[in-house]
Order: structure tokens, then sequence, then C-alpha cells
């Protein structure tokens, strides 16, 4: 009979043993994770500040980037202004010369005109010439 009540004193103390160590293994176990999340939660934080530093870093060179591509726009509308520009002035330039080769052309074209009208006359001088002493 001894032992029999030493079987049923025990065994509520062995199930109360057992939830606590099941208990402690709990408490412990979420203790873990707590500190694995707090752990992880804080690696996040840092990589959410730099991320944040590398981003205004960005945002800020974006700027200067399009500062420059717009400089860069600016400048080259004036220089395509320039070209053009000077295309105008040379295209002015063409025209002058054309009026200028035409008018030598017609120029030339009566000098030729000229220097055979020369040529017949003197012709016409020496037949004159020789018919007078034939006569």
């Amino acid at each position: 009979m001894k032992k029999l009540l030493e079987n049923k004193t025990k065994k509520p103390t062995l199930r109360k043993d057992y939830y606590e160590v099941t208990m402690e293994y709990v408490k412990d176990t979420v203790k873990i994770i707590a500190e694995g999340q707090n752990a992880m939660s804080e690696r996040l934080d840092r990589n959410l500040e730099e991320i944040k530093k590398e981003f205004v870093g960005v945002k800020k060179n974006h700027g200067d980037l399009q500062s420059e591509v717009f400089s860069f726009r600016q400048e080259m509308q004036s220089n395509f202004q320039t070209v053009f520009d000077y295309l105008s002035r040379i295209d002015d330039e063409l025209k002058e010369i054309k009026s200028e080769i035409k008018k030598l052309k017609e120029g030339l074209k009566n000098k030729v005109d000229l220097e055979r009208m020369e040529l017949l006359e003197s012709r016409v001088f020496k037949i004159e010439a020789e018919l007078a002493r034939q006569r």
C-alpha cells in the first residue's frame, strides 16, 4: 500500500515537473525567437538607414546629372544655332558666287563674240583691200 501511495504522490509531481520543464523550454524558445526578431529588426533598421543614405546620394547625383544634361542640352542648342547661322551665311555666299559666275559666263560669251567679230572685220578688210588692188 505504501508503494501505491508513493506512486500516486509521485505522478502529480512528475507531471508538475514535466509541465514546468516544458514551460521553461517554451519560455526559453520564445525568448530565443524574440531575441532573433530583435536582432533581425536592428539589422533591418541599419540596412534601411544605409539604403536611405545611398538614396539621398543617388538623388543628389541625379540632380547634378539633370543639371549637367540641361547644361549640355543648352550648349548643344547654342552650337546648332551657330552651325545653322554659319551654313546660312555660306548659302548666301554660294548664291552670290553663282550669280557672279553667271555674269562672267555672259561676259565671256560676249567677249568670244567680240573676238570673232574683230576676226571677221579683219578678214573683210583684207578682202576689200585685195579687191581694191585688183581694180
